[in-house]
């Protein structure tokens, strides 16, 4: 299904107005790095939410930049097309597929950022970029900003404050638009797909591990990232204390089943976590069940409580 890029572009839109309204200046929100698991392999990406959130664009070693002003513009800098990397690291739009598939009106290589960047902070009253995050943007800012600042003598003037951009950026956030609530919406219908899937497999004598491969299989057949799925086990246990008949539940502590390898007993009441991304949007669902249980019961008490 292709994406539907009007969303991305108001945002972006309704950022420029209210830098335009802070008095202007130029807005620099690059994506998350890539992190390393060990060696050469990497963990699963997962991009910045500030950054997805205006730009709909997943690709690692993106950045965007906004230039509020008279004529206002949204540039992209992103990795270069490259077929050869492409076979180990996945597909790439390059720049000139990323300007169209995504409406900016303008798209560079990532190579050439640096030297880019002096150039758009020039004679700019603000930049607006979140500080502190990223050590390496950090400084990779602060050179930007020296080498403006170096111009003082040709006329040119540096910016003089930077202003938190994710401030700016949460505020726009509190108010959900109709894209966002059907992707919040599709998110919690997923993670109650994957309960409803794992109250079915639920038994005397099952494990906890084949009670997450059930959430799991729910959750990759919708193509989401799974943030955190678990599936734990709780002891319903009569307390008889002071107050006489109390009902509580006390985890039960076995040695493994910090590694999903505890056993299901039929005492026992399942409790399902599924921490559910879509297209950025996470929804998370927990919900206890007694092992007999079935989603006739209690499924549409999920679906209820997810959507």
């Amino acid at each position: 299904m292709p994406l539907d890029i009007a969303p991305f572009q108001a945002r972006r839109a309704r950022l420029l107005q209210t830098m335009q309204e802070a008095g202007g200046g130029v807005a620099i929100i690059p994506t998350a790095p890539e992190r390393v698991r060990n060696r050469d392999t990497h963990h699963s990406y997962r991009f910045d939410s500030y950054f997805y959130y205006l730009t709909g664009f997943r690709e690692p070693e993106a950045v965007l930049v906004l230039v509020a002003g008279d004529a206002p513009r949204s540039l992209l800098f992103c990795r270069s097309k490259d077929i050869e990397r492409e076979i180990w690291d996945g597909y790439r739009h390059g720049p000139d597929a990323a300007r169209e598939t995504f409406g900016f009106d303008e798209a560079h290589p990532i190579a050439e950022l640096d030297a880019k960047l002096a150039e758009l902070l020039l004679n700019q009253p603000t930049i607006f970029y979140s500080m502190g995050y990223e050590p390496d943007w950090d400084r990779r800012l602060t050179d930007a900003l020296n080498r403006v600042r170096a111009q003082a003598r040709s006329g040119h003037q540096a910016p003089a404050q930077i202003r938190d951009v994710r401030s700016l950026v949460d505020e726009m956030r509190l108010v959900k638009d109709d894209s966002e609530i059907a992707t919040m919406r599709r998110a919690a219908a997923i993670s109650a797909g994957a309960h409803r899937r794992a109250m079915l497999t639920a038994r005397h004598g099952a494990w906890e591990h084949e009670l997450e491969a059930e959430l799991l299989h729910d959750v990759f057949a919708a193509q989401a990232p799974v943030l955190a799925v678990r599936a734990k086990q709780r002891h319903a246990l009569e307390h008889e204390g002071q107050a006489g008949g109390d009902r509580c539940e006390l985890s039960e502590n076995r040695g493994k089943s910090r590694t999903g390898h505890a056993e299901v007993r039929a005492e026992h009441e399942g409790k399902h976590e599924a921490d559910v991304e879509h297209a950025g949007a996470r929804q998370e669902v927990q919900r206890g069940a007694a092992v007999s249980e079935r989603p006739d019961d209690a499924g549409e008490e999920v679906e209820r409580h997810a959507g």
